[in-house]
């Protein structure tokens, strides 16, 4: 095994051993070149040294909190690591639509401007009743919730033919009532005829009725008497018409001093009337 000599006897002239051959020391590229400016920049730097008043001093209890800042540091580093996304999103035509938004951000400012009052003003009594309709509207949720259907539905095609019924309904022309003339007429005659009848029953009542004794009359009176007037017009409306029924009470209650065909039948000729009607 050779054994490198690192004793240099005899070094004069052109036997200087391998390891003096070499240069130990090396330029970096373009040294000399970038020499003067790096100079300059260190002088200048130098210069714009803070003074030692000026130095940097260290927080109060910087290094008490410092552990803790550093496992903060660590976590968000290990979450930016696993988090691929950083969780926020573009909404889509978000920069086409960017534009129009600012624009019209921006009129909206100048009209606050231009505008001393907003517009907008509280209801009287606002603020006092809120409690209760914020009651008032989460009972009727919970009522909704628990009721399925609310009770109401619409007709089939109903929107569909509206339209249409209410111009039917506003164009509609209002027929002329027809009144027929000769109805009046043959009333009038039914009125008549049935006075006529109710006069010649109540003649022959009273003329068979001053045949009959004088104690069946007395008799009789003192029944009737008992009998009152509405009982009388109750009978009278259940066996005869309409029409006879007004046409005896137009007489029942008609003043003593009026002088009409009422006035000549006696109380005796009704009594007897009625005698021979029961």
């Amino acid at each position: 095994m050779k054994e490198n000599n690192t004793y240099y006897d005899h070094t004069e002239g052109n036997n200087l051993p391998e390891s003096l051959r070499v240069n130990p020391f090396a330029v970096p590229k373009d040294y000399f070149e970038n020499l003067e400016s790096g100079l300059c920049s260190q002088i200048r730097l130098l210069n714009a040294a803070p003074s030692e008043k000026d130095s940097f001093s260290i927080p109060e209890n910087y290094f008490d909190d410092l552990q803790s800042r550093i496992m903060t540091a660590v976590k968000l580093d290990q979450l930016k690591t696993d988090t691929e996304e950083n969780g926020f999103t573009v909404p889509s035509n978000y920069f086409d639509q960017l534009q129009q938004q600012i624009t019209a951000s921006i009129t909206a400012d100048r009209w606050k401007d231009q505008l001393k009052d907003e517009g907008f003003a509280v209801p009287e009594d606002y603020f006092n009743t809120l409690e209760d309709s914020i009651f008032a509207g989460i009972a009727t949720d919970r009522l909704k919730a628990e009721v399925k259907e609310d009770g109401y539905t619409v007709p089939s095609n109903y929107f569909d033919q509206l339209s249409a019924d209410i111009h039917a309904k506003a164009f509609e022309k209002e027929q002329p009532k027809i009144v027929p003339i000769g109805g009046l007429k043959r009333r009038n005659w039914m009125r008549y005829a049935a006075a006529a009848s109710v006069t010649l029953i109540l003649g022959w009542g009273a003329y068979f009725g001053i045949q009959q004794e004088e104690t069946a009359t007395t008799d009789l009176h003192s029944e009737l008497a008992n009998v009152s007037d509405a009982e009388i017009i109750n009978y009278l409306a259940a066996t005869n018409s309409g029409d006879n029924m007004v046409y005896f009470t137009q007489y029942i209650y008609e003043p003593e001093e009026s002088t009409g065909v009422g006035s000549q039948i006696d109380n005796e000729d009704i009594e007897e009337y009625l005698k021979y009607s029961l």
